[in-house]
């Protein structure tokens, strides 16, 4: 009897492990409502999570959902959705759904592979970007209990 290595799926088909064309992940990364600056711990935490991703050969593209700072503090680099808080809050909900909308048809036109969603206050269309791709959503514990 003679053994074939464990590639070797048939004789027409056996495809050595060097040859297989390896196709990495296409990741959207996504926040809800809070300016990430780089120097925050969160921020740092979405930096190093990222450059991890993209340092294993994954296509990586940040997406966040804020309102303007006035600082001038750098941000994560990325696409921003930004909308305006006003003293009306019917205003600043309709402006968070608009800003929402806008980031859910960039993720799609981005396509990505998997979503990993971290967790923020729930708007109206987020609900969507669950069709667009399995998403891993990230909760924090005072989220949690």
């Amino acid at each position: 009897m003679i053994s074939r290595p464990h590639w070797a799926l048939t004789e027409k088909s056996a495809v050595p492990f060097w040859k297989v064309k390896v196709r990495f992940m296409r990741i959207a990364y996504i926040t809800l409502h809070w300016p990430r600056s780089a120097s925050s711990s969160i921020g740092k935490k979405i930096c190093n999570q990222v450059k991890q991703w993209r340092d294993q050969g994954n296509e990586v593209e940040y997406f966040s959902h804020l309102h303007p700072v006035s600082s001038g503090e750098r941000l994560i680099e990325g696409k921003r959705f930004y909308y305006q808080n006003n003293s009306n809050l019917f205003q600043t909900e309709w402006n968070r759904i608009s800003a929402a909308k806008d980031l859910i048809k960039e993720v799609s036109v981005f396509r990505p592979d998997v979503i990993y969603l971290r967790w923020g206050m729930y708007v109206h269309p987020m609900r969507k970007i669950f069709k667009v791709a399995p998403t891993i959503v990230e909760i924090n514990t005072n989220d949690y209990e």
